[in-house]
C-alpha cells in the first residue's frame, strides 16, 4: 500500500481578505492615525478599511451613499455632541453595528450609550487593546 503526501505549494498565492470597512467619526487627526495603526497591526487575516470624517453631517451623508460594516464614534465632535451622533447614527443606519470609541471613562455615559443603540463602548487608552478583539466578536453575531 503506497501513501501520498500533500504539500502545500511554496508559490501558491496568499489567500485575498475582504478588509473590514470602517466608517470613523472622530475629529481629532491623532486618534484617527493611533487607531488605524492599532487595528491594520501585522495580522493579514483580519485587515480594515477606514473611511474616516470629523462631523456628524458627513457621516450621516456617507450612510447614505456607501457600504460599511461598522462605525467607531466619537462622542464629542466638531458639529456635535453627547450622545445625539450616536441617535444620529443609528436612525440613519438601524442594523449597523456601532462601537463607541470615547475618551469619555464615565460609566453613567457608557449606560446611556448603550441604552441609546451601541453595540459596544470603549475608552480611548485604557480599553483601545481591546478594540479589534471586540470588532471581530461584533462581525461573527453579524
Amino acid at each position: 500500500m503506497s501513501m501520498t503526501i500533500a504539500i502545500a505549494n511554496p508559490f501558491a498565492p496568499l489567500p485575498v481578505y475582504k478588509p473590514v470597512r470602517v466608517l470613523m467619526v472622530e475629529d481629532d487627526s491623532s486618534d484617527v492615525f493611533l487607531t488605524k495603526r492599532l487595528l491594520n497591526g501585522q495580522e493579514p487575516s483580519c485587515r480594515f478599511s477606514f473611511t474616516d470624517v470629523p462631523r456628524l453631517s458627513e457621516a450621516a451623508g456617507l450612510l447614505e451613499k456607501e457600504s460599511f460594516d461598522l462605525v467607531l464614534l466619537d462622542l464629542q465632535l466638531l458639529d456635535a455632541g453627547g450622545l445625539s451622533p450616536l441617535s444620529v447614527l443609528r436612525a440613519a443606519a438601524p442594523a449597523l453595528p456601532i462601537v463607541v470609541f470615547s475618551g469619555m471613562s464615565d460609566e453613567f455615559v457608557r449606560g446611556r450609550a448603550m441604552r441609546c443603540g451601541a453595540d459596544a463602548y470603549l475608552v480611548k487608552g485604557r480599553e483601545s487593546g481591546k478594540l479589534k478583539d471586540l470588532i471581530r466578536g461584533i462581525l461573527a453575531r453579524k
